[in-house]
């Protein structure tokens, strides 16, 4: 029995236009970071369920993955919905599917595994 999930990890990151090299240089305040899904991997059964996160999405606050990061805990587990994820420009991810996510502390960075109820 195959079992659909997708791996992510989130760190701090900027969003994708906030990478420029012209930051750097201090002709504008520099944008915070915010903690992102900066990498996602969908495994066969998960993209035959049309599951998965969006690359760079900011993870939400409410979110376990969040806790674990922002709380400094090894690991946690919840049940979600995805549809709370979303990007700066307010784009959601239009699925209203429940998930359990488990996340785990290392390093700098929360690795998680997001599994269809």
């Amino acid at each position: 029995m195959a079992y659909s999930g997708v791996c992510i990890e989130a760190r701090l990151a900027y969003k994708r236009s906030e990478n420029s090299g012209q930051q750097s240089f201090g002709f504008r305040e520099s944008a915070p970071s915010a903690l992102r899904a900066v990498d996602t991997a969908p495994n066969e059964a998960a993209r035959q369920l049309s599951m998965g996160i969006i690359p760079n999405f900011r993870v939400p606050s409410q979110s376990v993955v969040h806790r674990v990061f922002f709380e400094d805990r090894p690991y946690a587990e919840a049940d979600e919905n995805l549809a709370m994820w979303e990007s700066s420009d307010g784009t959601r991810l239009s699925d209203q599917r429940r998930v359990r996510i488990k996340a785990k502390r290392i390093g700098d960075s929360v690795h998680a595994l997001i599994l269809p109820l």
